[in-house]
């Protein structure tokens, strides 16, 4: 199972079984996740949310340093084309914010 795929899995056992007090058998994070005064914390499941978000956030393109007019990607450093304002570095597949 992909982080993705997994994340996705554990977000709906556990909105589905919101109410209860114990994650169910068919979560994928049965064993990562800890009890605190009788509530299950979802830490484990949160931070990979989290990383998978983070993942997924634009990043400014580098401005050229000669007369060249060669923008990189801030991630990777592939080119990218201001002239179409390219939302995707090709590379690494990143979103790419303009300003």
């Amino acid at each position: 199972m992909s982080d993705m795929e997994k994340v996705i899995k554990g977000l709906e056992v556990c909105l589905k079984n919101i109410d209860q007090q114990d994650c169910p058998n068919d979560c994928p994070y049965l064993s990562d996740c800890s009890k605190y005064e009788n509530r299950v914390v979802f830490q484990p499941l949160m931070r990979d949310a989290l990383a998978l978000l983070k993942e997924q956030e634009a990043v400014e393109p580098i401005p050229p340093t000669d007369e060249s007019d060669l923008w990189k990607c801030g991630n990777c450093n592939h080119q990218v084309f201001r002239c179409t304002h390219q939302k995707y570095c090709e590379m690494c597949g990143k979103p790419v914010k303009w300003k």
